[in-house]
């Protein structure tokens, strides 16, 4: 499977396991692989590219989980359904729960060996390709030809579901972050 067009981002203060993440993903194939280490670099990536993957760690700023809530709010960057990855201490009951609330799609044990992250970019490659692969366009081209065309694995939501998501959009803003 090529994974040339897959972007991560991964927010780490730790330089070493930053690093260590960003060589074992370039290993892998992606090239579209950033590393930022506090929260106004992370903010500045996410508005300037849509990124398919967000590995966040939960020590990076005590207002990570309030930003990662707002991409989920569509508040923050152009797509609201980027895959977020939050790295917590298994020791940090407060951490783990304010991760489940604020949207993360997946929850990762600190500490985390870099072949997971791997793994994840290679399962959510695979699953969105394959995804895309059974979706029609209206156009009539397969929405697998519209993504090599567009150069990315990301699809941008239909309409309806679009409206769906801004109709539970007020439901979600209603939780509070504590």
């Amino acid at each position: 499977m090529k994974l040339d067009n897959v972007s991560v981002l991964i927010a780490e203060p730790g330089e070493p396991i930053r690093a260590a993440m960003l060589a074992m993903l370039k290993q892998q194939g992606i090239n579209a692989c950033r590393g930022v280490h506090d929260l106004k670099r992370l903010r500045a990536a996410v508005k300037e590219h849509p990124y398919d993957l967000i590995v966040a760690a939960d020590d990076i700023d005590p207002e990570i989980f309030r930003f990662l809530r707002s991409i989920r709010m569509n508040d923050a960057g152009p797509n609201p359904f980027t895959v977020i990855t939050v790295m917590v201490d298994q020791t940090n009951a407060r951490s783990l729960k304010r991760a489940m609330i604020c949207g993360a799609d997946d929850i990762l044990l600190k500490p985390v060996v870099p072949r997971k992250v791997v793994e994840r970019a290679k399962y959510i490659a695979y699953n969105r390709l394959r995804h895309l692969r059974r979706q029609k366009t209206t156009s009539g081209r397969s929405a697998n030809s519209l993504a090599c065309t567009q150069g990315h694995l990301w699809s941008r939501c239909s309409t309806r579901s679009a409206t769906r998501w801004r109709a539970r959009r007020s439901r979600f803003q209603r939780c509070s972050m504590r």
